[in-house]
């Protein structure tokens, strides 16, 4: 009777640290969410650092490769602020720039200057006159891999038309 009772206390001992050793019979945690949708487990009523974009801009666009965001003069505007990116224009011939432009390099010319644009998961935004350049210079990124491509929806047209100013190009 004695070793009965010896081995159910010690059965009950390995069973408690069992339990306490995988969190017991605690609520499992649930994500958090935070307002580009990137998650994060909260534990304890903290939140977890979530990693990701803080915000998310444009509407996907699907590619032979991948997807790419198109994106408005507006989101580009608030991303030229709050975020850090390269900003290409596309264009062959640029007679006009946005101001923040980081490369020129024409949509033909991607696969020439890959390297100037190492960083696969960086962000990326392309943009042309009237936006035709740009979107198939975001198609070739994708192709190669890239996944934080966006591209600015009509161009520069669209931009002005949005009441933001142009630069002469190489300004």
């Amino acid at each position: 009777m004695q070793r009965r009772s010896v081995w159910s206390v010690l059965m009950l001992l390995i069973v408690s640290l069992l339990l306490s050793a995988c969190g017991g019979s605690e609520p499992a945690a649930q994500p958090a969410t935070n307002a580009g949708g990137a998650t994060g487990s909260t534990q304890g009523g903290a939140a977890a650092p979530v990693v990701g974009p803080a915000a998310t801009y444009g509407e996907p666009v699907e590619a032979p490769g991948g997807s790419y965001q198109l994106i408005s003069p507006e989101d580009l505007e608030q991303m030229l602020v709050a975020e850090d990116i390269t900003v290409i224009n596309a264009e062959p011939k640029p007679e006009a720039q946005i101001e923040g432009t980081d490369l020129f390099i024409p949509y033909a010319e991607i696969p020439q200057h890959l390297g100037e644009i190492s960083d696969r998961e960086a962000m990326i935004v392309l943009y042309s006159a009237d936006g035709e350049f740009s979107k198939k210079g975001a198609e070739k990124l994708v192709s190669f891999g890239y996944s934080g491509i966006y591209d600015l929806d009509g161009g520069m047209d669209a931009w002005e038309a949005a009441g933001l100013p142009l630069l002469p190009a190489g300004e």
